[in-house]
């Protein structure tokens, strides 16, 4: 046998070890089950920002954008086991662990998070901005997606987003929007608060952590440690039919996630 295959042999046989502790504690009451904390939302719309504040708050564990592919529940306490060893956490007890997503196909099966273990936020921004902001960003960091892309993706991202408006009842769901967490963003913090029942406030000022600029955003902005409210001017080469399509997409994410009983949305640029 190599030394690869032993390696790996051995790093299987660890994680066994650890899952089976870590349920025996769970099960013993000593560590207790935490619920999952998920962040649907798309690019370019506040999802690493917000993932910064909600990771400064001691009962949740996050480790930014996992881009775990979540396709049974044995996903789930997969990505923990990530996030817990990445962290360098392995046993602390927390009240959520916390993932953000912001890809169709990390999330194949919808009905695999209708759970009552399950609170999601849903996050969105004005489409032409978000649009605009991967846009340039692709340009800043010569991540190679054209106009196209982008378009397909935010044409396809909204309607998928839009489900949890209708879908799903079972999972408790939040949603609110960049622009109110820019604008309106004490009113926000202390819903979100509320929604998960966090005995220690959320604050707009957050610590970087290892995973900053790494898993999300990769802008200097997402290291000043704070909400800025700033944001990009829109394209000038988004097309006004791209501009329509983008709009008519965002309002009908809009309009099903209105039906939601939590919900702190504005629409204010």
């Amino acid at each position: 046998m190599t030394q690869k295959a032993v390696s790996s042999l051995a790093r299987g046989m660890a994680k066994q070890v650890y899952i089976g502790c870590y349920r025996a504690l769970q099960f013993a009451g000593i560590t207790p089950r935490p619920r999952w904390l998920l962040v649907f939302a798309h690019a370019r719309s506040g999802s690493s920002l917000l993932t910064h504040i909600l990771a400064s708050n001691p009962r949740i564990l996050a480790w930014g954008e996992v881009r775990w592919t979540y396709r049974t529940c044995a996903d789930f306490l997969a990505s923990e086991l990530y996030s817990r060893k990445m962290a360098g956490k392995l046993f602390r007890p927390f009240d959520y662990i916390t993932d953000k997503i912001n890809q169709n196909a990390l999330t194949p099966d919808l009905e695999l998070f209708d759970s009552t273990d399950i609170d999601i936020i849903l996050l969105t921004r004005d489409p032409a901005r978000a649009a605009s902001s991967l846009l340039a960003m692709s340009d800043s960091y010569q991540a190679g997606v054209d106009k196209a892309w982008v378009m397909d993706y935010f044409l396809q991202r909204y309607p998928y987003l839009a489900r949890f408006g209708t879908e799903h009842q079972h999972s408790r769901r939040i949603w609110i929007s960049y622009e109110s967490l820019l604008n309106d963003t004490d009113a926000v913090l202390n819903t979100l608060a509320q929604f998960l029942s966090l005995s220690s406030p959320l604050s707009e000022r957050y610590p970087t952590h290892q995973f900053t600029g790494m898993r999300g955003d990769p802008s200097p902005k997402i290291w000043a440690g704070r909400i800025e409210a700033s944001q990009r001017p829109l394209r000038s080469d988004l097309t006004t039919d791209e501009l329509k399509d983008l709009a008519s997409a965002g309002k009908a994410c809009e309009d099903q996630l209105r039906h939601l009983s939590y919900q702190h949305y504005s629409s204010e640029p």
